[in-house]
């Protein structure tokens, strides 16, 4: 199976290998194996998955965050009824992938400062381009808008990983005080505008609406 980065709700950002593909809705989702210890602190996990090693969650597209070149063995490996010394040895390799090259707890990639040195290569080294597939040369998709925001992403990327905050050691609270700093802020703007002119001069005409609706039974008091 495909080794790959995936992101959803309960997973930030985690490793899984694709185990089968299905399509529902005309649209493709992939059935990914993910060890349970990659769950975020805020997962929506219920009491009997907090007990087991791991699981077999269904994604889309939209959930990928990277292909990686790696492939693991794991024709045997379905859901809870797969075989035993399978299911082992697809955990063990993605626990020694992880350690090898852990992943950003706030989604941006491989951690490339921190990722253990790797025998005859530097810890500098981009250790992105070294466990990622990629598009063009190993897929070969070369639409030209897809070439064109790829390459965007990848710019976007090098430069999130340059920056100085990227690197501070309290990234990571100072990341949390400024996602609550943005959520207060928009709601002070939510309320602004409730009460500005420009909300308040449309309040005639919602409450004779409101009125038409009452008259005609759609609404009571």
């Amino acid at each position: 199976g495909r080794l790959l980065v995936f992101s959803n709700e309960n997973y930030p950002q985690a490793y899984g290998v694709i185990v089968k593909i299905s399509t529902k809705d005309n649209q493709k989702q992939l059935g990914v194996f993910v060890t349970t210890k990659q769950k975020g602190s805020n997962s929506n996990s219920n009491s009997s998955s907090k007990n087991q090693e791991y699981e077999v969650v269904d994604i889309t597209a939209k959930n990928i965050v990277t292909l990686c070149k790696e492939k693991f063995k794991a024709d045997k490996v379905t859901g809870n009824s797969s075989d035993r010394v399978a299911v082992s040895a697809l955990i063990e390799s993605i626990t020694k992938f992880s350690n090898q090259y852990p992943l950003d707890p706030l989604g941006v990639g491989i951690i490339t400062n921190q990722a253990p040195s790797v025998k005859g290569k530097s810890k500098n080294v981009n250790l992105d381009a070294e466990i990622r597939l990629d598009p063009m040369k190993d897929m070969k998709i070369l639409q030209l808008d897809f070439v064109d925001q790829y390459k965007k992403v990848d710019k976007l990327r090098e430069k999130m990983k340059e920056s100085k905050c990227h690197n501070c050691p309290k990234r990571e609270s100072q990341y949390e005080i400024m996602s609550h700093h943005m959520s207060v802020k928009e709601k002070v703007w939510n309320l602004q505008h409730l009460i500005s002119d420009e909300s308040l001069m449309l309040m005639p005409e919602f409450s004779c609406r409101i009125d038409v609706l009452r008259t005609l039974g759609y609404i009571d008091e």
